[in-house]
């Protein structure tokens, strides 16, 4: 049986974005989960029971964040100064 983990990853990017570590309920560390490592093998049969913990983390793209603020602070000037030039 596989367990496929997405939490939240943009395709085509290595890193810097998500990540998750999947634990048993005994505290064992299974894998973790990356963007270009998504799938665990888990030693069960179909219709067996297993209790798992996914511990999820994420980072944030800067790059990404400040294109989109800038962006959004170019838009307010830019109608600001169409309405004081009405």
């Amino acid at each position: 049986m596989e367990l496929v983990v997405d939490v939240g990853f943009i395709d085509g990017i290595a890193g810097f974005q998500a990540e998750a570590l999947i634990w048993t309920s005994g505290c064992d560390v299974i894998s973790a989960i990356e963007p270009l490592n998504r799938a665990v093998t888990l030693g069960i049969e179909p219709g067996q029971r297993i209790e798992l913990y996914i511990e999820a983390a994420s980072n944030p793209d800067i790059a990404l964040l400040t294109l989109t603020e800038n962006r959004a602070n170019n838009a307010k000037v830019g109608s600001s100064q169409r309405r004081n030039t009405v």
